[in-house]
């Protein structure tokens, strides 16, 4: 499969952040969506499928990544959709999250590079 045949999901508040790593995806061809807060990743689950989000944990609006995981895996469509937790904070209990079905975490600050690579070895490109 080609980058173009996966949709990614990428939420960050942080408007330069969700900006350089939407770019870094595009630039390979994959379909891309941006959010740039909560409700607006809400309104994109509801919409259509991913295979892969990647969501920031601290959003406005008191929508937090945890409650983005929530949605999406309690969302039919969403079910096979491999999340990622985009966060700075030191204090994240990854074996928690990841027994609520999340991949992981991805620190900030990160080489969108890196997590584009990381992604394209997830998804076998």
């Amino acid at each position: 499969m080609a980058p173009s045949d996966f949709s990614i999901l990428i939420v960050d508040d942080e408007e330069d952040l969700l900006e350089l790593i939407v770019d870094s995806f595009e630039l390979e061809d994959f379909n891309i969506t941006a959010a740039s807060n909560g409700e607006k990743a809400f309104a994109a689950i509801d919409e259509k499928s991913f295979h892969v989000i990647l969501c920031d944990q601290n959003l406005p609006g008191g929508i937090t990544g945890d409650d983005i995981l929530a949605k999406v895996k309690e969302d039919e469509k969403q079910k096979d959709a491999k999340f990622f937790l985009l966060t700075g904070e030191i204090d994240i209990d990854v074996n928690d999250l990841t027994s609520r079905g999340a991949e992981g975490v991805i620190e900030k600050p990160f080489d969108s590079d890196e997590v584009l690579e990381k992604i394209k070895t997830l998804l076998g490109i």
